[in-house]
């Protein structure tokens, strides 16, 4: 909950990754936490999940019965599938926010992009995409367009840092199917309950 963080890295990361880039990916993370953008992120996450329960539950018109509980279920995944398509924007400006702290807050910007390029090669290796694909269904921008607005002097845009996977892993309470289903998470179970870093 907000104000209690942990930062934990993992332990392949600091075999892995060179000094500097440990401290970059920490200066990283204590600054979403400190300029409030990790907060922005829970909050839009549980308020959307809220919300998508209250109009799927009026819309199924309870939950008292096995056909109540089951169209309530699918209301709720097609809201967050809503989701899906609406919350990677303001994901996306969380992790612009949280490159541009770390960049003005000591990181090099030669150390941040080899890390940016380290961990994308470890998790989707895809450094660049197409921009509407990125809009909608990538939380996580490339590592093109990362380092193409660090390299403009970053930004200073408000953001909900991992608000649509956050919205994603908490849709569980919804009996929402596409914390499994939705491509970044299909055979993937490991995140189903942790996030991928950025």
């Amino acid at each position: 909950m907000p104000g209690f963080e942990v930062i934990l890295l993992p332990e392949r990361w600091l075999d892995g990754l060179t000094q500097a880039q440990v401290e970059a990916v920490l200066i990283r993370r204590m600054g979403v936490v400190h300029i409030g953008a990790r907060t922005r992120g829970l909050l839009l996450a549980i308020g959307w999940n809220t919300l998508g329960a209250s109009l799927a539950y009026f819309l199924s018109g309870g939950i008292a019965s096995v056909a109540g509980l089951v169209t309530f279920g699918l209301w709720f995944t097609l809201w967050n599938f809503l989701g899906l398509l609406l919350l990677p924007t303001p994901s996306q400006r969380g992790v612009f926010s949280g490159d541009a702290f770390a960049l003005k807050n000591g990181a090099e910007m030669t150390t941040l992009g080899s890390l940016l390029q380290t961990l994308d090669r470890d998790q989707d290796d895809e450094p660049a995409r197409s921009r509407g694909v990125e809009t909608y269904f990538h939380p996580l921008p490339s590592v093109e367009r990362r380092m193409a607005l660090l390299t403009a002097g970053g930004t200073q845009e408000i953001g909900a840092w991992h608000s649509a996977r956050m919205a994603i892993y908490l849709s569980w309470a919804g009996i929402s199917f596409l914390s499994r289903a939705v491509h970044c998470n299909c055979g993937r179970p490991d995140v189903w309950v942790f996030l991928p870093s950025d």
